[in-house]
């Protein structure tokens, strides 16, 4: 899916996965949804990453040329292959995130 942003307005998603939350052999799979107009109160996907454990603690990762005029829900999972649900989840609202600002998902603190 194609998504076009000002690069003057876009905002970034970034985070921090603690080293103990990967499981061996695995990527952690980051999804993020947006509202669904055909559906109120349900979601879309928007994009979906894999993070790799990146050997040193934590491992760092970022979304870019996000809408800062969005709201999102984000949600990892770092055990997909065993469906067992979500380890975490946040809803970042378009009143709080600006044109240029990068959003910290769980306040800085590693996931």
């Amino acid at each position: 899916m194609l998504h076009i942003v000002r690069a003057a307005e876009a905002a970034t998603i970034a985070g921090k996965i603690d080293q103990g939350s990967f499981t061996l052999g695995q990527n952690v799979q980051m999804t993020v949804f947006i509202p669904n107009p055909n559906f109120p109160g349900a979601f879309k996907e928007y994009t979906k990453i894999e993070i790799s454990d990146s050997g040193t603690d934590p491992t760092e990762f970022s979304i870019y040329w996000l809408d800062p005029h969005q709201v999102y829900n984000v949600e990892i999972d770092f055990d997909p292959d065993l469906d067992n649900g979500l380890e975490f989840s946040e809803d970042i609202n378009f009143h709080t995130i600006e044109p240029e600002e990068v959003w910290s998902l769980n306040m800085g603190i590693p996931i």
